[in-house]
């Protein structure tokens, strides 16, 4: 039977430990570049994340710019209709004057004419 110090010892050289110290070494670099990855990725993030911020800034701003024209247009054309249903009403106002006198003279000059009729008529016979 082996001595199991002697198997362990004459299976280890140096040249083990020198290939896990560069595998650690191998994988510290690999951690370091990810987060430096990692980190670069984080900064673009923000950069996007302050963009969309912005963005939507300038989108609410926009959007209130259009509300108050909407509104200011809204209530210039309340003040517009307004303004043409009270010159609508006064035309409707005289044109109904206008249709009242018009069929009282009408019927002013039929009476006259049925009258100088009847006259005629008198003096004919």
């Amino acid at each position: 039977m082996l001595d199991s110090s002697s198997a362990i010892g004459a299976g280890m050289s140096d040249e083990r430990p020198d290939r896990v110290e560069k595998r650690l070494d191998g994988l510290e670099d690999g951690q370091h570049k990810l987060l430096v990855q990692y980190e670069d990725q984080r900064r673009l993030l923000m950069v996007v994340a302050d963009g969309v911020a912005a963005a939507n800034e300038r989108v609410d701003a926009a959007d209130d710019r259009v509300s108050g024209g909407f509104a200011a247009l809204e209530k210039r054309m309340d003040h517009g209709f307004a303004q043409m249903d009270r010159r609508f009403t006064s035309l409707e106002t005289v044109l109904t004057s206008f249709i009242e006198t018009q069929d009282r003279i009408n019927r002013d000059a039929a009476d006259r004419d049925a009258d100088r009729e009847r006259r005629i008529k008198a003096m004919e016979d």
